[in-house]
């Protein structure tokens, strides 16, 4: 597609750049936040759209806890972990969101409750270390049964085998290599 602001951009960009955006790479992959915006421009363009999911069948059902911890799910937030579990693109299951909340809405008691829903491997992103620090407080009081992981700084990067991983973006980009490999 080519990108709405390409001319200016170009003067930012490296020398050649055609002015287009690629969502979708030479291999065929597309960054999983972008599978949302593809089926819809897809629809908009008349273009039969597949779906080929190779996931087990763990978007069925969900039980979402009615209390996690010592805490009650309030009703706003039992509805907000349920339209991020419930989530679809297209036809396809997509769970997957992010929570923009007000200071005070317990945002670590939803997490806390996506997992024990889910009942998998858990991984959050956090792009701040406030929170950061709220989550390492607060989410082994609200998951006590489960190994939690935290992951700010390269020295902590094997705690990414935890079951609950709680982990600062800017630390995963940084370290993307020695993950991968």
């Amino acid at each position: 597609f080519k990108h709405p602001q390409a001319f200016f951009i170009r003067s930012h960009m490296p020398r050649g750049w055609d002015g287009h955006i690629r969502y979708i790479t030479e291999s065929g992959f597309i960054a999983i936040g972008y599978v949302p915006w593809l089926i819809q421009v897809c629809n908009k363009l008349n273009i039969t759209v597949e779906y080929l999911d190779y996931r087990n069948d763990i978007f069925s059902k969900f039980k979402i806890p009615k209390r996690v911890g010592s805490n009650e799910l309030r009703p706003y937030q039992v509805e907000a972990v349920k339209a991020i579990l419930y989530n679809k693109a297209g036809e396809l299951p997509f769970p997957i969101g992010g929570i923009k909340a007000a200071t005070n809405a317990g945002k670590t008691t939803m997490m806390a409750a996506i997992h024990i829903a889910v009942g998998r491997r858990t991984i959050m992103l956090l792009n701040d270390s406030d929170l950061f620090e709220q989550f390492r407080k607060e989410i082994p009081e609200l998951l006590p049964d489960t190994e939690i992981g935290f992951v700010q700084g390269n020295k902590s990067l094997e705690n990414l085998k935890a079951d609950f991983v709680v982990a600062m973006v800017k630390t995963l980009s940084t370290n993307l290599k020695e993950i991968t490999n």
